[in-house]
């Protein structure tokens, strides 16, 4: 098998890599093999999941993301020539542990130990993740707030990984009304807050998200 078209005296395609290893997590999978002799002439490997192409590694280790816990994936890297010759694929089948991450919210709090009717109030909310593995990097935490009921702000600002057993506070950043804050008014009010509020993050427990306080604003 050649990679191009070009003239050339060497159609020798060179080994397929042996020694294939793999080391997971719940969402990664790590590809190693040894070097090839120097003989080969190897620049480089093409690494493909499930037929699809997932890139090049000019050395030989390559890192896939963003998986799924608790599922097998099957790679197949080819090695390169500076001909343009490209080896037999060599296959390995890697699993992911069955990890997951599962947020609850612990506590709810605001910025005013106790607060009067007409105040602006910003909710913040605790967050700890008690699953075995931890949340996606780079995905947004979203934490919404209720007061009785209504839609009132929401946390977008964090990103994880949160580790099993880390917790978080985060602070109310936005809201429907186009600010993060809450208008009190007079009474006795339920309020809560609800992390993964979009269901961004895939959790092994997706209904103890919610948690709810109370909270009395005086005239």
């Amino acid at each position: 098998m050649r990679l191009t078209p070009r003239p050339s005296r060497d159609t020798q395609a060179p080994p397929a890599p042996t020694g294939l290893r793999a080391t997971t997590t719940a969402d990664t999978v790590v590809l190693s093999w040894p070097p090839a002799p120097p003989a080969a002439g190897v620049r480089g490997y093409f690494v493909s999941r499930l037929g699809r192409f997932l890139g090049r590694a000019a050395g030989t280790r390559f890192t896939d993301a963003r998986l799924s816990p608790g599922t097998g994936y099957t790679y197949e890297i080819r090695a390169y020539d500076a001909a343009g010759n490209v080896s037999p694929p060599a296959t390995i089948v890697a699993a992911t542990p069955a990890l997951y991450p599962d947020l609850v919210v612990t506590d709810i709090s605001w910025q005013l130990a106790s607060f009067q009717a007409g105040q602006p109030v910003v909710f913040r909310a605790t967050l700890k993740n008690i699953g075995t593995a931890a949340t996606p990097s780079a995905v947004t935490h979203g934490v919404a707030f209720f007061v009785d009921g209504a839609f009132v702000s929401w946390s977008d600002s964090f990103r994880g990984p949160l580790a099993p057993g880390e917790t978080r506070t985060v602070t109310a950043n936005n809201g429907p009304q186009g600010k993060a804050s809450w208008t009190a008014t007079p009474g006795t009010h339920t309020v809560a807050a609800q992390v993964d509020d979009v269901n961004r993050i895939n959790e092994s427990n997706e209904e103890n998200n919610r948690l709810e306080k109370q909270a009395t604003a005086t005239p």
